[in-house]
Protein backbone atom coordinates (compact mmCIF):
# COMPACT_ATOMS: atom_id res chain seq x y z
CA UNK A 1 0.00 0.00 0.00
CA UNK A 2 0.97 3.75 -0.68
CA UNK A 3 2.30 5.16 2.71
CA UNK A 4 0.49 8.02 2.30
CA UNK A 5 -3.07 5.93 2.71
CA UNK A 6 -1.63 4.27 5.00
CA UNK A 7 -0.99 7.43 7.34
CA UNK A 8 -4.79 8.81 6.20
CA UNK A 9 -6.09 5.61 7.22
CA UNK A 10 -4.48 6.14 10.59
CA UNK A 11 -5.41 9.77 11.38
CA UNK A 12 -8.86 8.57 10.30
CA UNK A 13 -9.19 6.01 12.98
CA UNK A 14 -7.86 7.72 15.54
CA UNK A 15 -9.87 10.65 14.96
CA UNK A 16 -12.92 7.91 14.94
CA UNK A 17 -11.83 7.07 18.53
CA UNK A 18 -11.48 10.27 19.75
CA UNK A 19 -15.38 11.04 18.56
CA UNK A 20 -16.31 7.58 19.96
CA UNK A 21 -14.50 7.85 23.55
CA UNK A 22 -13.05 11.59 23.88
CA UNK A 23 -16.05 13.14 23.75
CA UNK A 24 -18.03 10.31 25.83
CA UNK A 25 -17.77 12.14 29.16
CA UNK A 26 -18.58 15.52 27.99
CA UNK A 27 -22.03 15.99 28.68
CA UNK A 28 -21.51 18.13 31.92
CA UNK A 29 -19.41 21.14 30.88
CA UNK A 30 -16.58 21.47 33.44
CA UNK A 31 -17.23 23.84 36.62
CA UNK A 32 -13.70 25.99 35.88
CA UNK A 33 -14.35 26.68 32.08
CA UNK A 34 -15.43 30.33 32.78
CA UNK A 35 -18.60 29.51 30.72
CA UNK A 36 -22.00 30.45 32.25
CA UNK A 37 -24.89 28.74 31.47
CA UNK A 38 -28.79 30.51 31.45
CA UNK A 39 -29.57 30.78 35.29
CA UNK A 40 -26.24 31.26 36.50
CA UNK A 41 -24.12 34.36 37.28
CA UNK A 42 -22.18 35.94 34.48
CA UNK A 43 -22.77 36.92 30.54
CA UNK A 44 -26.95 36.31 31.03
CA UNK A 45 -27.71 38.31 33.44
CA UNK A 46 -26.54 41.79 31.46
CA UNK A 47 -29.15 43.93 29.81
CA UNK A 48 -29.16 43.98 25.66
CA UNK A 49 -27.83 47.67 26.86
CA UNK A 50 -24.75 46.55 28.81
CA UNK A 51 -23.96 44.17 26.15
CA UNK A 52 -23.85 46.66 23.84
CA UNK A 53 -22.03 49.15 25.45
CA UNK A 54 -19.58 46.10 26.02
CA UNK A 55 -19.46 45.70 22.43
CA UNK A 56 -18.62 49.24 21.95
CA UNK A 57 -16.11 49.48 23.93
CA UNK A 58 -14.00 46.71 22.06
CA UNK A 59 -14.65 48.45 18.62
CA UNK A 60 -11.57 50.47 17.80
CA UNK A 61 -11.90 53.84 17.94
CA UNK A 62 -11.63 54.03 14.01
CA UNK A 63 -14.52 52.05 13.10
CA UNK A 64 -16.95 53.35 15.39
CA UNK A 65 -19.32 55.61 14.36
CA UNK A 66 -18.13 59.54 14.79
CA UNK A 67 -20.78 62.27 14.45
CA UNK A 68 -19.75 66.02 13.19
CA UNK A 69 -18.17 68.28 10.94
CA UNK A 70 -14.54 67.69 9.76
CA UNK A 71 -12.12 70.22 9.75
CA UNK A 72 -11.44 72.16 6.69
CA UNK A 73 -7.67 71.77 7.66
CA UNK A 74 -5.56 68.91 8.79
CA UNK A 75 -4.84 69.23 12.26
CA UNK A 76 -1.34 69.64 13.50
CA UNK A 77 0.02 68.17 16.72
CA UNK A 78 1.95 70.15 19.24
CA UNK A 79 3.72 67.11 21.18
CA UNK A 80 6.10 67.57 24.36
CA UNK A 81 8.31 65.12 26.43
CA UNK A 82 8.58 65.32 29.81
CA UNK A 83 10.56 62.43 31.92
CA UNK A 84 9.30 61.25 35.82
CA UNK A 85 12.26 59.40 37.19
CA UNK A 86 10.26 60.48 40.64
CA UNK A 87 8.47 57.56 40.67
CA UNK A 88 11.60 55.08 40.79
CA UNK A 89 10.35 54.32 36.95
CA UNK A 90 11.98 54.96 33.95
CA UNK A 91 9.00 57.09 32.66
CA UNK A 92 8.39 59.62 29.93
CA UNK A 93 4.91 61.64 29.87
CA UNK A 94 3.64 62.62 26.24
CA UNK A 95 1.45 65.92 26.31
CA UNK A 96 0.07 66.16 22.90
CA UNK A 97 -2.32 69.11 21.63
CA UNK A 98 -3.35 69.83 18.85
CA UNK A 99 -3.17 73.72 17.44
CA UNK A 100 -6.22 74.80 15.83
CA UNK A 101 -8.06 72.96 18.82
CA UNK A 102 -9.50 70.30 17.05
CA UNK A 103 -11.07 66.60 18.39
CA UNK A 104 -8.71 63.73 17.13
CA UNK A 105 -8.70 60.27 17.63
CA UNK A 106 -6.03 57.28 17.00
CA UNK A 107 -2.64 58.49 17.36
CA UNK A 108 0.72 56.96 16.40
CA UNK A 109 3.82 58.70 18.35
CA UNK A 110 6.96 58.45 17.13
CA UNK A 111 9.26 59.01 20.59
CA UNK A 112 13.70 59.21 20.16
CA UNK A 113 16.66 59.96 22.23
CA UNK A 114 17.55 63.22 20.76
CA UNK A 115 20.92 63.46 22.91
CA UNK A 116 22.70 65.84 25.42
CA UNK A 117 21.75 68.66 22.99
CA UNK A 118 18.73 67.36 21.54
CA UNK A 119 19.45 67.47 18.03
CA UNK A 120 19.87 64.19 16.94
CA UNK A 121 17.61 63.28 14.25
CA UNK A 122 14.75 60.30 14.99
CA UNK A 123 17.03 58.29 11.65
CA UNK A 124 20.03 58.64 13.87
CA UNK A 125 18.99 58.03 17.28
CA UNK A 126 19.84 54.82 19.13
CA UNK A 127 16.93 54.37 20.74
CA UNK A 128 13.31 55.06 19.27
CA UNK A 129 9.92 53.55 18.76
CA UNK A 130 6.60 54.46 17.10
CA UNK A 131 4.14 53.87 19.57
CA UNK A 132 0.26 53.45 18.63
CA UNK A 133 -2.39 54.84 20.80
CA UNK A 134 -5.99 53.82 20.57
CA UNK A 135 -7.38 56.91 22.40
CA UNK A 136 -9.07 60.58 21.54
CA UNK A 137 -7.70 63.66 22.47
CA UNK A 138 -10.69 66.46 22.96
CA UNK A 139 -11.21 69.53 21.37
CA UNK A 140 -8.71 72.14 23.39
CA UNK A 141 -7.39 70.04 25.68
CA UNK A 142 -4.09 68.49 26.14
CA UNK A 143 -3.87 64.39 26.04
CA UNK A 144 -1.39 63.80 28.82
CA UNK A 145 -0.08 59.46 28.52
CA UNK A 146 3.02 57.99 29.88
CA UNK A 147 4.97 54.96 29.30
CA UNK A 148 8.06 52.91 30.89
CA UNK A 149 11.05 52.46 29.06
CA UNK A 150 11.82 48.64 29.67
CA UNK A 151 15.21 47.52 30.87
CA UNK A 152 16.62 46.62 26.96
CA UNK A 153 15.74 50.29 25.87
CA UNK A 154 17.37 51.58 28.79
CA UNK A 155 20.93 50.07 27.39
CA UNK A 156 20.37 51.47 24.32
CA UNK A 157 20.82 55.02 25.89
CA UNK A 158 23.65 53.90 28.38
CA UNK A 159 20.87 53.27 31.45
CA UNK A 160 20.37 57.14 31.81
CA UNK A 161 17.29 58.68 30.93
CA UNK A 162 18.75 62.66 30.82
CA UNK A 163 16.45 65.22 31.02
CA UNK A 164 12.82 66.01 29.35
CA UNK A 165 14.88 68.15 26.91
CA UNK A 166 17.36 65.22 25.63
CA UNK A 167 13.60 63.43 23.97
CA UNK A 168 11.60 64.28 21.49
CA UNK A 169 8.30 63.26 19.86
CA UNK A 170 5.93 63.82 16.86
CA UNK A 171 2.60 62.30 16.07
CA UNK A 172 3.24 60.56 12.48
CA UNK A 173 -0.54 59.54 12.14
CA UNK A 174 -3.32 60.27 13.02
CA UNK A 175 -7.15 59.12 12.08
CA UNK A 176 -10.18 61.35 12.23
CA UNK A 177 -10.75 64.82 13.51
CA UNK A 178 -13.48 66.77 14.08
CA UNK A 179 -13.57 71.14 14.47
CA UNK A 180 -15.48 70.00 17.98
CA UNK A 181 -15.85 67.55 20.41
CA UNK A 182 -18.55 64.41 18.83
CA UNK A 183 -21.19 64.05 21.30
CA UNK A 184 -21.52 62.15 22.88
CA UNK A 185 -17.67 61.60 23.57
CA UNK A 186 -16.52 57.61 22.84
CA UNK A 187 -15.99 55.39 25.65
CA UNK A 188 -12.65 53.84 26.06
Amino acid sequence: MNARLLILLAAAAGMAVYLVFGQANTSKPPTDSGVSLPGEPGVYDQTKEEIEILRQRQTPLEQRKLPGEEPLESPQFAVTVDVNIASGKNQLCFNISETHGYYAETFNLEFWYAGDDGNIPREESKMGREEHLDKFLEANKTLRMCMELVPAEMDRIDGKMGQSQNWAARIVRHNRARVKNPDPLPEI
